[in-house]
């Protein structure tokens, strides 16, 4: 679940809003500045000026307030959308594992036993055909059927093999 490329990018995102809330609760401590400056002037005398600066969080402590409040308001937004995008995985995960187990239970049937009946018939069919029991008609219905039981285990082998390549694009496994 951790490699899907949107619960990666959630949790991307998570990591950005908690430094973001740590950076605001920065703004409750003092902080200084050192700067400099050079100033070539022709013709005058050069301009040196080296200074230090200092910020005292002690005025603006309900702005500060809000600054954090909102940024743990955003990270809370960012996890309860991962878990929501969690949810919707799963949720789509075991869509397709039903869909597999069924087109792989369906696939069994077809091939095990409507396989086998539809054969039997055909020889069944083919040899009162030749007896002169049944006319031909009968045996092109044979073997429609069985061209129609092989191609419900082509459609059902296929629809097992999309609902694994889903399962793998929501895992991660592949993109």
């Amino acid at each position: 679940m951790k490699k899907n490329p949107e619960v990666q990018k959630r949790l991307h995102l998570i990591k950005l809003q908690k430094e973001k809330v740590l950076l605001s609760k920065l703004e409750y401590k003092p902080d200084f500045t050192f700067f400099g400056a050079y100033s070539y002037r022709k013709g005058y005398r050069d301009y040196v000026s080296i200074g230090l600066s200092f910020n005292l969080p002690v005025w603006k402590k309900n702005r500060q307030d809000r600054t954090v409040l909102e940024n743990v308001l955003l990270k809370e937004r960012e996890e309860n959308q991962l878990k929501s995008t969690v949810r919707e995985i799963k949720t789509q995960l075991e869509e397709s594992y039903y869909d597999a187990v069924s087109s792989y239970e369906s696939y069994q049937l077809l091939k095990e036993i409507m396989s086998q009946i539809s054969h039997s018939v055909y020889e069944s069919i083919v040899s009162e055909y030749q007896v002169g029991r049944k006319n031909i008609f009968d045996v092109l219905k044979a073997i429609n059927q069985i061209l129609t039981v092989k191609n419900k285990i082509i459609e059902e082998t296929t629809s097992y093999n999309i609902a694994v390549k889903k399962i793998e694009k929501l895992t991660g496994e592949i993109r």
